[in-house]
């Protein structure tokens, strides 16, 4: 559907995320990087989409008080206009009552009738006025995500750390770029990035990477002379710490078998001087299409991209290292990728784990005997992480290798072969990675 408004491009991200499953944080760089709105604007996009599904349990539950049946009960995307609407209302104070309450009803004409847009415009006036009347000082960050997760970390880490991560999700993650060491030094990128507005630190999970600290004028990120020069990747700070552990040499042969977009991809390139021979797996061909473009603006020669199904992919010889960055619940995820709160289901999480495991299995089946195999996964739950780990270490066919102290970062696990990433203490998404020698 055609956009123009910043409020249109939120919603029709949110809608995307609802109907369709979507990933908000896809939809989001793409509109930074194609649509014609300013930087400001693109913030704007990002806090409202970010916002509402962040806080769409409170947004439903002010919403059930002025909609008689219940906001459930409306059509899905008059749902979401109404929550978008209501979380400018309840919970920013530099918007204009007014136009939020406008803006919304505009979008349900477009997107409606003029029956919904009488409703939207009766229900954010109850919602505008109710929240000047209202005392209310916040909500548990408990409520802002279904109770299954709750529980289910609740179970596993106990109430108080549950209360603590899930309070960590709520707080906003920085920006962070991992620097191409085989174009540009720490220093030099932040020079560059800092000559632009982009002032930066370095992190302190992974030494070649930068956390933006603050920005200013109006350059999008794909506009940045270090990102044209293909001087930075954009990369999840906590997914920076994997690569390290692979431990990639020049002249090996280094399969990475999920690989699209390819962030540990080349990354695995670079630390090994662009002189190995990196095997990049991954089925879709649209997502190795995008691979192939992040190696060309890199300046990376040494990863073939090969469409197959890497729980099948058989290899000629045997290699040297392998990384399997196993799909997964994203349950260290959820500051991040807002939207996975909703989608994911405790069923799903379920179904992953036979996936996991036969990756890994395949994993060990390519590298060599004596070879390292590397699993990691975005979650904080046992389930994906310690007990995989542990059922393929009973097959009898790895064994857990202990990581060398310049790369404990994070809180070490499994007898010191692994390391774990929390979102309340680190600062980063949750995240996971282990070592394993094949037998």
């Amino acid at each position: 559907m055609k956009t123009s408004s910043p409020r249109e491009h939120a919603f029709s991200i949110l809608h995307q995320v609802e109907t369709e499953g979507a990933y908000s944080d896809k939809l989001l760089q793409v509109l930074h990087q194609r649509a014609a709105l300013s930087a400001r604007e693109c913030a704007f996009v990002n806090q409202l989409v970010k916002g509402v599904l962040e806080k769409r349990a409170t947004l439903d539950r002010h919403l059930n008080l002025v909609v008689t049946k219940g906001v459930a009960s409306l059509p899905t995307r008059i749902q979401t206009i109404l929550r978008l609407g209501s979380y400018q209302l309840l919970e920013l104070d530099n918007v204009s009552r007014s136009r939020a309450v406008s803006d919304s009803v505009t979008l349900a004409k477009k997107f409606g009738h003029e029956g919904t847009a009488r409703l939207v415009n009766a229900v954010l006036r109850k919602i505008a006025a109710s929240s000047e009347e209202s005392t209310e000082q916040g909500t548990e960050a408990s409520e802002q995500v279904p109770d299954w997760i709750h529980d289910r970390i609740a179970n596993q880490w106990g109430e108080e750390r549950c209360r603590s991560l899930l309070a960590a999700f709520d707080a906003p993650l920085p920006l962070s770029f991992r620097v191409n060491a085989l174009r540009a030094t720490i220093t030099e990128v932040q020079r560059s990035l800092a000559a632009e507005g982009w002032e930066t630190r370095q992190s302190t999970i992974y030494g070649g990477a930068l956390i933006v600290t603050t920005r200013s004028g109006d350059k999008k990120l794909h506009e940045l002379s270090a990102f044209e020069r293909g001087l930075i990747f954009v990369q999840d700070e906590a997914s920076t710490a994997v690569v390290p552990l692979l431990n990639p040499q020049p002249g090996e042969l280094i399969v990475d078998l999920c690989a699209a977009p390819g962030g540990k991809t080349t990354m695995i390139a670079e630390l090994s001087r662009d002189a190995a021979s990196v095997i990049a797996i991954d089925p879709s061909s649209r997502k190795l299409s995008a691979l192939r473009a992040n190696c060309e603006r890199l300046g990376i020669s040494s990863v073939s991209p090969i469409g197959a199904d890497g729980r099948s992919f058989s290899l000629s010889r045997p290699a040297d290292r392998v990384l399997v960055d196993a799909p997964c619940s994203g349950l260290g995820a959820l500051g991040k990728k807002k939207d996975l709160r909703w989608n994911q289901t405790e069923e799903k999480l379920s179904e992953l784990i036979p996936l996991q495991l036969t990756l890994l299995r395949s994993a060990l089946k390519l590298v060599k005997p004596g070879g390292l195999v590397v699993y990691s996964t975005c979650s904080i739950d046992k389930a994906e992480n310690e007990e995989v780990i542990a059922r393929v270490i009973d097959e009898g066919v790895a064994q857990l290798s202990p990581i060398p102290s310049p790369l404990q970062v994070g809180e070490l696990v499994c007898n010191g072969s692994a390391i774990r990433l929390w979102p309340d203490l680190h600062g980063s998404t949750g995240s996971f990675a282990c070592c394993l020698i094949r037998i």
